[in-house]
């Protein structure tokens, strides 16, 4: 047994105005209709009928796929393009009683129901789909809940159908119940009534409940047996409701259906019953628009399907509702899967890529901080390099350097030296720190005695000593004419002598960075290295 009592919409329903797909399934005849439904007013889009194949329902699983191409048949001529749609039932081929049951939760009623429905039902409960609705008050002595049930293989093999030309049932009502929609905001009880070809629904409703309905058929005759046929039938249905509910007296029929089949009953009706009898005539089916009348139970069933009815029966079968769920979860579990691999996949590439970046980035890095270590260490070579030569150069220029040229220091010797001693300069030095050194010979001691006070009398020395003073002897005869070995030379006293002084500008300090300076102490240091004879 499959029970169902959920409420479907085959579309949302808003708080304005609602559009819905509705196919009415009948004995002999489909029809299709699009509408917009609001709490006020419904109103028909597209429409569109054809026939079923003869006697289809009595083997439905042998005409399923005939079904299936006349639902997309009546869609395509209705110009309609939908994937959901609500459906409904022939009443005559549906279980609908009704059960008066004590007072409980709605969650106890249910599970009530189907002990309930095992006194009415010709089948099994697990071949069945059973759902149910409370139609009486809260205020009644019982409470009184409509039971539907219809055989399983026989939903199964419609749901089949609908599959296969790719549509999704929403919602599965019964013929008789969509019609008693039309009656869901009257108070007083009120028939409606739905012929064609000997065919017959008939419901009766008060206050949106649905007290009695019923489905009858003529054998599809026609002319006037038949029409007095079918208004025989309607009269003993009304009958039947009238036994069951006499204080609730029936207070119009109201008529749907070919208008070709509605003119002949209404004049057999009028002899029969003592009730008015009108066609349905409101917005949705204008009196202009006869052929909308045909479409009545299709309109109710888009009513339910907008979730705006007064019926919430619904005989789809809950096992395929939830593989419907489990598919829509699986199919959302996969997008959501599909999603997170992606953003994985996404994130891992940027991640690899980062990385990858990364690692150009380090080695770009490692080869700048190579180059920059090699330029820094070649800075510092030449840093030290630099720093040695000039400390090289400030060593030579402060242990080598002179503070006056040597020419100078030549010329103011020669200037001191008196014209009138006959001193003869043979050794003349000038080293570091200034100190000059003179070697030389003269006549007499007094000679060498005037030149170093002549110097003394100079500017140009201080610090002038006579080291020493002694004699020597020296040849000055000239070779001997035979040009053999000379006779013995005539020989000579000289006295020979050692003069040290210093040189004055011994404080003056030279400039090291001047290029010049650094040329001519370099000539001076290179001139003083050796010693200087003088002849």
């Amino acid at each position: 047994m499959a029970t169902s009592n959920t409420p479907q919409r085959s579309q949302t329903a808003s708080r304005g105005s609602s559009r819905a797909v509705a196919i009415d399934i009948g004995i002999s005849t489909i029809r299709v209709v699009e509408a917009t439904v609001s709490s006020d007013e419904t109103r028909i889009i597209k429409r569109a009928s054809a026939k079923l194949p003869r006697n289809m329902w009595d083997d439905l699983s042998a005409n399923r796929d005939a079904l299936s191409l006349a639902i997309k048949g009546v869609l395509s001529a209705a110009g309609i393009s939908t994937t959901q749609v609500a459906a409904s039932l022939p009443r005559r081929m549906v279980t609908l009683k009704y059960a008066r049951l004590p007072h409980a939760e709605p969650a106890q009623i249910a599970a009530m129901v189907p002990y309930e429905a095992q006194q009415y039902i010709p089948f099994p409960l697990d071949e069945v789909v059973l759902d149910h609705q409370i139609v009486s008050d809260p205020m009644d002595e019982q409470t009184v809940a409509m039971i539907v049930a219809v055989r399983l293989p026989l939903v199964e093999d419609l749901m089949w159908a609908f599959d296969k030309a790719g549509l999704e049932v929403t919602r599965l009502s019964v013929s008789a119940l969509a019609l008693g929609e039309h009656g869901r905001v009257g108070t007083v009880p009120t028939a409606y009534l739905d012929v064609e070809s000997g065919e017959m629904d008939m419901a009766v409703v008060s206050a949106g409940k649905l007290l009695f309905s019923r489905a009858a058929s003529t054998g599809g005759a026609g002319g006037s047996d038949g029409g007095q046929r079918l208004a025989m039938e309607v009269a003993r249905s009304l009958s039947a409701y009238q036994n069951e509910y006499r204080a609730q007296p029936v207070s119009k029929l109201v008529l749907a259906g070919a208008i070709e089949d509605l003119k002949q009953l209404e004049q057999f009706l009028s002899g029969l019953l003592d009730v008015p009898v009108e066609r349905i005539s409101n917005a949705t089916f204008p009196a202009s628009d006869p052929d909308s009348l045909l479409y009545a139970t299709a309109v109710g069933v888009a009513i339910e399907g907008c979730g705006m009815g007064a019926n919430k029966i619904d005989l789809v079968p809950p096992s395929r509702r939830a593989k419907k769920a489990a598919a829509r979860q699986k199919a959302q579990v996969t997008s959501v899967a599909a999603v997170l691999l992606l953003l994985l996949f996404a994130g891992g590439y940027a991640f690899t890529k980062n990385l990858q970046t990364a690692a150009q980035d380090r080695a770009a890095a490692v080869k700048e901080n190579s180059r920059l270590d090699t330029a820094k260490k070649s800075l510092d070579k030449s840093h030290a390099e630099h720093d040695q030569a000039v400390r090289t150069y400030n060593l030579l220029i402060s242990g080598l350097g002179r503070q006056k040229p040597f020419v100078e220091v030549l010329k103011n010797l020669s200037d001191a030296i008196p014209s009138t001693t006959g001193v003869t300069l043979t050794q003349f030095s000038f080293e570091r720190g200034n100190v000059l050194s003179i070697h030389g010979s003269s006549k007499t001691e007094a000679a060498a005695t005037d030149l170093a006070v002549a110097m003394q009398g100079s500017n140009a020395f201080h610090d002038i000593r006579l080291n020493y003073v002694g004699d020597t002897q020296a040849e000055t005869g000239p070779a001997s004419p035979s040009g053999g070995i000379a006779a013995a030379a005539k020989k000579a006293t000289l006295t020979s002598f050692l003069i040290t002084c210093k040189v004055n500008g011994a404080d003056q300090k030279l400039k090291s960075d001047v290029p010049s300076k650094t040329n001519s102490s370099s000539s001076s240091s290179t001139k003083s290295s050796t010693e200087r004879n003088i002849q």
